[in-house]
Order: C-alpha cells, then sequence, then structure tokens
C-alpha cells in the first residue's frame, strides 16, 4: 500500500507544480517565465554545464553523507526502483517532474521571489524524508536557480534537471 501511495504521489506531484504554475501565472506576464530567445547551441552549453554541476553535488552529497554516516535514502532507492520497473511511465514521470519542477520555481517562483524559490526547492524534496536528499535539492536549487539567471532561460536547467533524473536512475540501478 506504501508503494502505491508512493507511486501516485510522485505520479500527481508535477500536475500539482504545473497546476500551481498555471494559478500564478495572473502575477507573472507569461513571456518572463521562459526567458530571453536564444540559439539551440547556448542552450546546450548551457544545459550540459548545468547537468555536470548537478552531478557534482550529487556526488559530493553523497561523500559527505557517507563520511558523516548517514544513510537515508531508502525512500529515494524505492522511488526509482519504482521508476526503473516501469521504463515507459518513468520516462513520462521524470519528464512531467523536471518540467513541473523547472517551471514552478525557475519559470515563476524565481520570477517572483527570487533567491527564496532556493530552500522552497530544496523543502519540497523534504517528502523522502532524507536529510542527504534535501541538502542536495539545496545545493541542486542553487546550481539551477544560477543556471537560469546566467543562461536566460529554464530551457537548460530543465534538461539538465531531466537529464540528472534519469541518469540518477541509470547509476542507481547500475
Amino acid at each position: 500500500m506504501l508503494l502505491l501511495s508512493l507511486e501516485l504521489n510522485a505520479f500527481l506531484f508535477p500536475f500539482f507544480f504545473i497546476f500551481v504554475s498555471l494559478l500564478v501565472a495572473r502575477l507573472v506576464p507569461f513571456k518572463n517565465w521562459f526567458g530571453k530567445p536564444r540559439s539551440l547551441v547556448h542552450f546546450a552549453q548551457w544545459a550540459f554545464l548545468i547537468l555536470i554541476a548537478l552531478l557534482g553535488v550529487a556526488f559530493a552529497t553523497g561523500i559527505i553523507a557517507e563520511q558523516l554516516g548517514i544513510h537515508d535514502m531508502q525512500e529515494v532507492d524505492a522511488s526509482i526502483d519504482t521508476i526503473a520497473r516501469e521504463p515507459f511511465s518513468g520516462i513520462v514521470q521524470l519528464i512531467l517532474s523536471a518540467a513541473g519542477e523547472e517551471l514552478s520555481f525557475r519559470g515563476v517562483l524565481q520570477t517572483i521571489i527570487g533567491t527564496f524559490s532556493i530552500p522552497l526547492f530544496a523543502i519540497m524534496h523534504a517528502g523522502y524524508g532524507s536529510v542527504t536528499q534535501i541538502a542536495a535539492a539545496l545545493v541542486g536549487g542553487i546550481v539551477l536557480f544560477l543556471g537560469r539567471e546566467k543562461s536566460g532561460s529554464i530551457y537548460p536547467g530543465l534538461i539538465a534537471h531531466f537529464l540528472y533524473n534519469v541518469l540518477a536512475v541509470f547509476f542507481i540501478q547500475a
């Protein structure tokens, strides 16, 4: 029952963020959500840089947690196992979660409340009950925030976030 609850919540969570983003859309002009149009090469370069930074954050938080004796990633592992068992719905879930989070946090909230969107991103990841996950989401939120600021768009962060999620599933399952 708990696993079904986790699967349902993980699937519905991105829709919640997309819905909230659309409600908040009245506060922020839609044209400001995605940033200025730039070249595909520009987006690809930023997506690659953000992805490398996110992977570095994951690696560093994993090492620090291990050194501190913190082993609290069971819920994250269970969620990843669920995604890996259902490849098609897993990919859809990874796309929707990255899109929902980036649209909500970098598209809307970052535009409205700036740096205060970073701790909110970390708190949103508290549902796993993992201090390691919250710490990684906090530092990852800083990376994604800066990526949005420097690239001028949410697209590179959205692509990097999705690829990071896919790589996390792949490497944890390997």
